[in-house]
């Protein structure tokens, strides 16, 4: 599964909580608004696509759009103007 695209799926989810949220409720906000659709149970992503929106978001903390605090959550990194 592309990562880049699923990066952006976090980053519209955390946005649609305010900038922060439980892994969980990402990974829902993402299967509900996107993946549920598109993903069947022949498609090998159907099993990964939780590992992978993981990998996602370690290249937005890699890239410091997001940190993981507190611990289970993803955060939005506030930019100074």
């Amino acid at each position: 599964m592309d990562r880049v695209r699923l990066a952006t799926y976090v980053l519209e989810a955390l946005d649609a909580f305010n900038g922060s949220a439980h892994i969980w409720e990402v990974c829902r906000y993402v299967w509900l608004n996107y993946l549920r659709e598109e993903l069947s149970m022949d498609d090998k992503e159907y099993y990964t696509w939780q590992y992978d929106i993981r990998w996602a978001a370690q290249l937005l903390r890699h890239d410091n759009v997001i940190v993981s605090e507190p611990r289970g959550y993803w955060t939005l990194v506030e930019k100074n103007s």
